[in-house]
């Protein structure tokens, strides 16, 4: 997922952050407040990922703020508090099994090309890519395009990244750092078999829409026959179960780009965070 400007929860609604630990520098726990939608971060309790990052400390809290949590959903008041993730990349353990089969697909298919995210941040769904690629095709390469940078001048995710990947003894994948009309279609791999689009970061963001349309428009090009494209926040409020409709360009920017294409979007079940893929046709 791609460094965020600010802090945005992916609903609308505010984030408030309660910091019950004053020792550390970030929050212990936060605190969800949304009248809009259904409960999310309670949610993330099912993702096994998210709930072993968790100190013992955590999961011991993350049990007793059980009923309290319940207490405010049948109060119907869409108030939770869960320990604060070890991580951030949100990506649900259903958006790693899609991930999972679609990737693999074009790899024992052998589909031409090499493969591509573009947006990272701390690298969750990059490591998934790069293991998969590691059992299944490691004659190709792996591209990653983000850039690494928070709205504050002086942060930068890319040593975390970069920490993630050699924690878990993977190779690093060619990292491409800076704003993506910088580095696409520039320094693109001519051809891709499989491509992740995780650029949302700010519902409110109005080129949200354009930078969507911006990478489409050049990798698909590149994309060979039968190769995936998987994008992250694509919400069909007519077909997609659940989920969080946060980010209404990235629907808008790829059915405008597919309406007069053969490739169609084909929804996916993502939990809390919906995505969606297509494929491309010879």
């Amino acid at each position: 997922m791609q460094a965020p400007e600010t802090r945005q929860h992916p609903c609308h609604a505010e984030l408030l952050k309660a910091n019950l630990n004053p020792g550390s520098q970030q929050p212990a726990f936060y605190i969800h407040l949304c009248r809009n939608c259904p409960a999310i971060f309670y949610s993330w309790t099912l993702d096994f990922d998210f709930f072993n990052s968790l100190t013992p400390i955590q999961k011991r809290a993350l049990r007793l703020l059980k009923p309290l949590n319940v207490l405010f959903e049948k109060l119907n008041w869409h108030v939770e508090v869960v320990p604060r993730p070890a991580n951030e990349d949100m990506i649900t353990l259903e958006q790693r099994i899609n991930l999972f089969h679609l990737e693999n697909e074009t790899l024992v298919h052998k589909v031409e090309g090499d493969l591509a995210e573009f947006g990272c941040h701390h690298g969750k769904s990059s490591l998934m890519i790069r293991k998969i690629l590691d059992a299944h095709g490691p004659d190709k390469q792996f591209h990653v395009f983000d850039r690494f940078h928070s709205g504050q001048a002086d942060v930068s995710f890319r040593n975390v990244f970069e920490e993630n990947f050699r924690a878990a003894g993977l190779e690093l994948p060619v990292i491409h750092p800076g704003l993506f009309e910088n580095t696409v279609p520039s320094e693109l791999p001519g051809k891709l078999s499989f491509v992740h689009i995780d650029c949302t970061t700010n519902p409110h963001d109005p080129a949200l829409k354009e930078r969507i349309m911006h990478l489409l428009e050049h990798i698909y090009p590149r994309m060979s026959p039968q190769a995936i494209g998987l994008v992250m926040d694509y919400r069909d409020p007519e077909k997609t179960v659940g989920g969080s409709d946060s980010f209404p360009g990235v629907k808008d920017a790829c059915d405008d780009f597919f309406r007069d294409r053969q490739e169609q979007m084909y929804v996916l079940y993502g939990n809390q965070f919906p995505h969606a893929y297509f494929r491309k046709q010879a």
